[in-house]
């Protein structure tokens, strides 16, 4: 807890890749990672071309890395983990199809993505943190807060 008593607040953790804490910032996904994500989802037989961000998630994402305590993107790079260079944002009820290639089309080969979706732990089945105790109780420690000042800071230093 960030502090003791009536108002305390639960602080954001970090999901493990082993036993090495793993902040938001390196919870990335490349492009060439999201292009196979979208060619393998074509590819399952299961998959169906209207389905929404949030069936993604419940029906693939989850299944794919319950158990393993990580989100997809540090499931995919456990041994390297990638930094965070665009922060995207989507909607739950959206098509998985046209964001994923929304996004292809719309970014450099080079950009390394947070989405929440595959970003973040979804299966919230104890093996890693709950999606609340990644995200914290304060917007100042929240992922996206996070996230978004690493790629400011980084920018600012490029100059």
């Amino acid at each position: 807890l960030a502090s003791h008593g009536p108002h305390a607040t639960m602080a954001a953790k970090p999901q493990l890749a082993g036993s090495k804490a793993v902040w938001p910032e390196l919870w990335g996904v490349s492009y060439d990672q999201t292009q196979q994500l979208l060619l393998r989802l074509r590819n399952d037989p299961s998959w169906k071309k209207t389905n929404s961000v949030y069936v993604l998630v419940t029906d693939f994402i989850v299944p794919w890395t319950q158990g393993t305590g990580v989100s997809y993107a540090l499931l995919i790079n456990q041994e390297s983990q990638l930094e965070v260079s665009v922060m995207v944002s989507h909607a739950w009820a959206e098509n998985a199809e046209d964001f994923l290639e929304t996004l292809l089309r719309s970014s450099r080969k080079d950009d390394v993505f947070f989405i929440c979706a595959l970003s973040i732990y979804q299966a919230e089945d104890r093996f890693g943190p709950s999606i609340a105790e990644q995200i914290g109780q304060s917007p100042l420690e929240s992922p996206f807060r996070r996230v978004l000042e690493r790629i400011s800071s980084r920018g600012k230093a490029a100059g």
